[in-house]
């Protein structure tokens, strides 16, 4: 009996253990069905409930849909496509009509800059054949502070500002090339005088140092010796031309005339050429002790005084040939100089040249001429200065450009060797409205502020926000110019602009989803 039940045992158990794996195995199979069900209805809603709302709507908006915090309206395709502003190429402009508005001070009702006045802004229009950003039109409700979770909604007045754009850079300043001078002696010769000390201002044209040049006496005897002869040259022709003699006699007395003519402009020449006035031209009246005299004081009028009425003649004038100050006098009083040695070194520090290294993208917004506001290490008061000289490059795209400004130094109080700052003046316009950076949001070419809503008749303070499509300028800081889109005295939101843009791509991408459920089924021929 025994053996025989232990075969009925062991199937029953068989049998118990498949039947709990097939139940084990049924009820995994409905919790995944039952979380891919989830998945699925997740996906295809965006995990959110629509709530049907008995509130009346406003004329021309259509609500869609509403997030776990604000609540959307949606203007119709057809209302923002009769709306369009082909004079700003934005929709829902709030400019009359395509006419020129005051929001856009410096442009014509065609879209051009006006005579005098070239526009400053860059020109990041929607084309008029273009689908308006999704965006555009949205009216963003909020029923209480507390749905942004903490999150405070600031708003400001939008006003016209003067409008100022401008390129900053820094560099080093130095001494104009032009007002820097160092003055060599010509000849060999040794230092006489110093009339001038190191560091002292010296006006244009005045005597700094005498040379002793025993070169200089043989040039002033040239001279002598060639007036001396063109003066028997002419007297000889003068007689000839009265007297009975050949005609080949007088040709020849003339030509002697103009050889010695030659000779001596040809010393006159190179006394010249050494700094010195040019010597009276053929003194009839006067002998060579006087001619001679007379090329003695030749270029030391100014030093009669000190020097008597008989200076040497070997005296060389080197003279300031601009004002400034010198800033290095290395020779001494009694010193042998070379031909050519340096005896000082002047410098002009009424205007200094500052170069700047400007990035490619600011370089080309800069024009000779453009003026500037340079500012140094140590001083307060900034110095005028004007865009002299622009370095050519190939590719400015990625090149570092080399930008030459000639800054004004009337009172002395730059020097040379400091950084300075340079603020280049690009752009300028008397008003533009402007909003702050936080207020902008940018979305491939458009721009979107959100201005407060006052079509429902609520106080200023305002709880709906109109998602406006708007044309900014170039950026001025930390805040944007605005060329259209925005009257003088509405509001744009700025704290809490980020979560009003954050909601609004959130109910976009919910938006989306639904219209692609819905042109599915139409596709389908499944409808409700």
């Amino acid at each position: 009996m025994t053996e025989k039940a232990m075969p009925s045992d062991s199937s029953g158990t068989t049998v118990r253990r498949w039947a709990s794996r097939v139940m084990r195995v049924a009820l995994h199979l409905l919790v995944l069905g039952g979380l891919a069900v989830l998945g699925i209805w997740g996906h295809e809603t965006g995990w959110q409930f629509q709530i049907q709302s008995a509130q009346p709507q406003q004329p021309n908006v259509t609500r869609y849909a509403e997030t776990s915090r604000l609540k959307v309206h949606w203007v119709p395709r057809d209302v923002l496509a009769a709306k369009y502003c082909a004079t700003h190429a934005l929709y829902l402009c709030p400019c009359p009509g395509q006419e020129k508005s005051s929001h856009d001070l410096h442009t014509h009702a065609q879209g051009q800059p006006a005579p005098g006045h070239p526009d400053p802004f860059q020109t990041n229009a929607h084309g008029a054949d273009a689908d308006p950003p999704a965006w555009v039109g949205a009216i963003l409700e909020l029923e209480s502070p507390g749905q942004l979770e903490g999150r405070t909604i600031s708003t400001e007045i939008v006003t016209a500002q003067p409008f100022r754009e401008v390129v900053h850079g820094y560099g080093r300043l130095s001494f104009f090339p032009a007002d820097e001078a160092e003055l060599r002696t010509p000849l060999f010769g040794t230092v006489w005088q110093r009339r001038k000390n190191p560091y002292e201002w010296v006006n244009a044209g005045e005597v700094i140092a005498l040379i002793d040049s025993p070169e200089l006496v043989r040039l002033k005897g040239e001279y002598l010796q060639a007036w001396i002869e063109h003066k028997t040259a002419k007297q000889k022709a003068e007689s000839l031309a009265q007297a009975p003699v050949s005609h080949q006699e007088k040709q020849l007395a003339a030509a002697e005339l103009t050889e010695a003519n030659l000779r001596l402009r040809a010393a006159a020449e190179t006394l010249i050429s050494y700094g010195f006035p040019r010597p009276d031209p053929l003194p009839d009246t006067e002998d060579w002790t006087q001619v001679r005299e007379g090329l003695c004081s030749l270029g030391l009028e100014d030093c009669g005084r000190e020097l008597g009425d008989s200076p040497p003649a070997s005296l060389l004038p080197l003279r300031a040939p601009f004002s400034g100050i010198l800033v290095e006098f290395p020779v001494t009083v009694g010193q042998v100089v070379e031909q050519n040695a340096l005896v000082c070194r002047l410098v002009n520090p009424a205007r200094l040249l500052l170069v700047l290294s400007l990035p490619g993208e600011d370089a080309v917004r800069v024009r000779p001429g453009q003026r500037a506001v340079v500012h140094t290490e140590g001083s307060q008061k900034p110095e005028e200065g004007s865009v002299v000289w622009i370095e050519p490059v190939d590719n400015p795209d990625k090149a570092k450009v080399s930008v030459h400004l000639e800054v004004k130094n009337q009172q002395k109080i730059f020097k040379a060797g400091a950084w300075g700052e340079a603020e280049i003046l690009v752009g300028e316009a008397s008003q533009v409205l402007c909003v702050p950076k936080e207020a902008l949001h940018r979305d491939g070419a458009a721009w979107c502020v959100f201005v407060v809503d006052h079509s429902s008749g609520e106080p200023p303070g305002g709880k709906r926000f109109q998602a406006r499509m708007v044309r900014v300028g170039k950026s001025w800081g930390d805040r944007w110019p605005i060329v259209a889109g925005i009257l003088p005295g509405e509001r744009v939101v700025v704290q809490g602009s980020d979560v009003l843009w954050n909601e609004l791509r959130h109910m976009l991408t919910s938006r989306s989803q639904q219209d692609g459920e819905g042109r599915e089924r139409l596709a389908t021929g499944e409808t409700d």
